[in-house]
């Protein structure tokens, strides 16, 4: 079934029709929705409706809301990835593959070796999070994973907390990701992953998240492409969580 996001919190009780932005109004057009179809309307709060479709040839389609469903969480295992800066498109492939996976978060942030650079302009968040929402709208999912840029990489690390489990891929690292994933009994609270740029971390880098207590892990004999390394931690994690 169709899904799309409102940016308003849903209420159960409205009785009044709700009026979707533009962009989602013209994806219902171009999935061919006609008046009287049900699709799915999530507020990205926990707060899900069947809805149907009142009046398809708007510029804005306002649709009635139906019954309604409360999710508290979108997993039951949440996925951080800090994610190194990657050249051209990249940076986009990789939101999309990993909001399908089931990411819940991806926070950019420039290491040494970054060749990408990231402008403070607000466009290129709100490009990233549109991105991120359309994938959620493809996969059915009922909340959009958060996008940020923090900077450096030490502003990234000062992120971490104890209680999280963290994991830095590193070519150089000894122990597989496999053999980690074997050593828990269950999957943690939080698990949050650092995946640097084309040209990899430095050993100072490495050395650096170790002294913040990430463990550092290898994806295996080959040299993967950074977004490729991404999107193969994740779904490795993903099966080992049966959420796969």
């Amino acid at each position: 079934m169709t899904r799309v996001f409102y940016e308003k919190p849903l209420e159960k009780t409205s009785s009044n029709p709700i009026i979707l932005e533009e962009d989602d109004s013209r994806h219902l057009k171009a999935l061919r929705h006609r008046d009287g179809d049900i699709i799915t309307v999530s507020d990205n709060q926990g707060s899900m409706f069947h809805a149907k479709i009142i009046d398809i040839e708007k510029r804005r389609v306002p649709l009635i809301l139906m019954d309604h469903e409360l999710v508290e969480k979108d997993s039951e295992h949440p996925v951080t990835l800090y994610q190194a800066l990657l050249k051209g498109e990249k940076n986009e492939y990789l939101i999309q593959k990993c909001t399908e996976l089931g990411i819940s978060k991806i926070v950019f942030y420039a290491s040494l070796n970054c060749v990408a650079k990231f402008s403070d302009s607000p466009r290129k968040l709100e490009r990233w999070r549109k991105v991120a929402k359309m994938a959620a709208m493809q996969c059915g999912r009922a909340f959009i994973p958060e996008i940020e840029y923090i900077g450096n990489m030490t502003a990234a690390m000062k992120q971490l907390k104890k209680s999280d489990s963290s994991v830095l891929f590193y070519e150089h690292a000894f122990t597989h990701f496999s053999s980690f994933l074997n050593k828990i009994c269950r999957p943690p609270n939080n698990f949050l992953f650092f995946v640097g740029p084309e040209g990899g971390f430095t050993s100072d880098e490495a050395a650096d998240a170790v002294g913040y207590g990430c463990q550092l892990l290898s994806l295996g004999p080959r040299i993967l492409r950074a977004e490729t390394a991404s999107v193969a931690a994740l779904s490795a994690y993903r099966l080992f969580t049966r959420e796969m």
